[in-house]
């Protein structure tokens, strides 16, 4: 999951410089999702350790669903920060952002 969200932080850098590179308003917007989703993935890489070695299938599909919905809540933190969408909306190009 650590993994996961640390991916994820590496791919807001894109339009984060993007941003920067051509004095973009949206520039805090990304830079603000990128520290939570790092945030994120420090939590998790450094309370998140197997108690087992083995994951059960319900295990398994806790952690894929979970991250699935913490992964496309973060992708949506930009448009939510900037005001471009409401919430449900915001939401929503997250999901579709990380299902396409």
């Amino acid at each position: 999951m650590a993994r996961l969200q640390f991916a994820v932080s590496l791919a807001l850098v894109l339009p984060l410089l993007a941003a920067i590179y051509w004095h973009e308003s949206c520039a805090m917007d990304f830079a603000g999702a990128f520290m939570i989703s790092m945030g994120c993935g420090t939590f998790f890489d450094n309370y998140g350790e197997l108690q087992h070695e083995k994951l059960t299938l319900r295990e398994g599909l806790a952690i894929t669903c979970i991250t699935w919905f913490m992964i496309a809540t973060v992708c949506s933190l930009p448009f939510l920060a900037g005001h471009y969408l409401s919430l449900v909306d915001s939401i929503f190009e997250g999901f579709s952002g990380i299902t396409c």
